[in-house]
Order: structure tokens, then sequence, then C-alpha cells
């Protein structure tokens, strides 16, 4: 049985994938299974995958390479799930890239402290500089999910090693159809099944911020439906957990936070139903974490302020434009 499985769903990433791969095959923990599956992709993202795994015939065994017609991320992920035999899993994006210590630093952590996830820290990337992201540590896993509901703790998969056995004995998996906040969904249910949480204050992958044909850049009419359908299963997990109650106020802050971004992806037209959305969220707004310039913007646009709103949005894209 392997030590770990790393699942990566690759879709029209030509211009990344062959570092995300290259990071994987050059990982140097032993016994690893790969499993890479192409979703579809209609650019060359499949013959540089073949061409990357040719350089390293002492690996072709351990990795699983499926070509197949576009189903969507959820789909993929959850088709990798399925093929996975480690006693741990993790992912990796396609445009995204990690240390090749990676692996073997968070399985050494996992199997010394018996955890059932193991966290580490990340490294934004963008054109001009690099930000070392530093995780929170959370004293259980209600803990992580209200760090992960106020945006303190990252939803991704690709910093989590998780147990395979936590998945197998809950029955966790992607919701089919959900393709955007899929691995917030799915860490969210991992912690509150974890009974322990390890932390590694080491920042083992590095998270593409310049990839702006990435799922989480692009947010049009249906990525705002989809949004909007995977809160509605948050909510729903809340309440199977019971703890929407107590989780309230960060599940405010959550939705605050997607309206912020979902505003500043449609800066140039803004429709009036985005700003209509998650109106109960309201009361929140200078109660969350989020930076002022957000708390303005949402509170201008509360107020039906919207020419305000929209210099502040078009005004804080210029700003990140010349600092990143």
């Amino acid at each position: 049985m392997p030590k770990v499985s790393v699942i990566m769903p690759v879709y029209n990433a030509e211009q990344y994938v062959e570092r995300a791969i290259t990071s994987l095959l050059e990982q140097t923990l032993d016994d690893v299974q790969f499993i890479i599956i192409d979703d579809g992709s209609e650019d060359n993202s499949l013959a540089i995958i073949n061409q990357v795994i040719a350089c390293y015939p002492g690996k072709r065994n351990n990795v699983i390479l499926i070509s197949r017609e576009n189903r969507g991320v959820a789909a993929t992920r959850a088709e990798g799930m399925t093929l996975a035999t480690g006693d741990y899993i993790i992912h990796l994006d396609s445009d995204d890239w990690a240390e090749d210590n990676w692996l073997e630093t968070m399985h050494t952590k996992s199997i010394a402290e018996n955890a059932d996830v193991v966290i580490c820290d990340y490294t934004e990337v963008y054109s001009t500089r690099n930000i070392h992201v530093k995780q929170p540590i959370a004293i259980n896993g209600v803990d992580c999910v209200r760090k992960l509901l106020s945006g303190e703790l990252h939803g991704s998969t690709w910093n989590k090693l998780v147990k395979r056995k936590l998945y197998v004995d809950n029955n966790f998996g992607f919701y089919p159809g959900v393709n955007y906040l899929e691995d917030f969904i799915l860490i969210m249910q991992v912690f509150f099944a974890a009974q322990i949480i390890s932390y590694i204050e080491s920042p083992l992958v590095y998270y593409n911020k310049m990839n702006e044909h990435s799922i989480t850049a692009i947010i049009n009419e249906e990525r705002v439906k989809e949004i909007i359908s995977a809160t509605d299963v948050i909510s729903s997990i809340l309440k199977k957990f019971e703890l929407y109650g107590c989780l309230s106020k960060q599940f405010a802050f959550f939705k605050l936070n997607q309206k912020s971004w979902i505003l500043y992806c449609n800066r140039n037209n803004i429709p009036t139903s985005l700003w209509d959305i998650f109106q109960g969220t309201n009361d929140f707004i200078w109660r969350s974490p989020l930076p002022i310039y957000n708390k303005i913007i949402l509170y201008a646009g509360a107020l039906r302020q919207f020419f305000v709103a929209r210099m502040m949005l078009v005004f804080i894209h210029s700003l990140r434009k010349i600092i990143r």
C-alpha cells in the first residue's frame, strides 16, 4: 500500500503543468501513488504530462494517468479519490507546485503524531513577489472550521495531508456538480471528523496567483450560481453537525468574503443582482475581518451607493496591479 496518494486534476494547464508534474515526480518520499486525470483538456496539457513522465522511468509504475471527456473539477477529484490506495491523501492543482520534501515532511509529521490531518504553510506567488502565508494553529476541528469560515485558514486540499481512513469511515467526498469551493467543502467535513490535527510551520506548497484562467479567477453568472449553491451546501453541513448556531457569525463573514470577490471580479459591469446576494449579511460588514476597503465597498453597496463602491473597486484593482 502506498504511503501517500496525490491527486491532480488537469484542465487546459499547458502553461503550468510541466512544473507541477515535475514537482510531483521529484518528491523525496518513496512509495507514492500519483493520480493525474486530464479532464478533457483542449490544449497540449496531456502531451506535456506524458513528456514529463517519460523523463522519470523509475516512477512510471507509480503514476496513474487518465484522459477522458470533461466532467468538471469535482467529478475529477472524486474519481481520483476512488482510485487512491495510499494511507494518506493530498491534492495538488495543475498550476501550482511543491517543494521536493513536501510529502516527506508532512508524512513524517503525521506518523510521529498519529495525526488525522497535517496542515502546512504555503507561498503565494505573484509576478513580482512571493508571500509566505502562515496558517493559524487551531485547538480542534471545530476551531479549524471557524478559522476556515473567517478566512484565517485556507480552504484548499493541497496543504492538508489527510488519512484516507477518515474519508472512507465517514463517507466524505465531493458533491456532484459543485465545481467551486469543492475543496473547501470537503476539508470542512474532514475537520469535523478529525481527532488529531498537526501543523508544520514551513511553506511547502507554491500557490500560483498569476493564472488568470484558473477557476477562482473567473466569476461569471454561472460561477455566481455555483458560489450560491456551494454556500447552501456549507449551510446544510453546519446544520448536520449542529454547529450552524455557534458558527453563524463566521458563516456570515464567509459569505461577505465571497461577495467581495464576486464584486471585484465584475467591477467593470456589476448588475444590481450581484449587490443583492447574501443580503442577510449586511449587519456583519463592520464586524468582519475583511480589509477596511472591502468593508467600505460592501457598506456603500448596502446603502445603494453603487457609483462610490464601483470607483473603490476600480481603485483597488489599479493598486493591486502596481503592488503585484
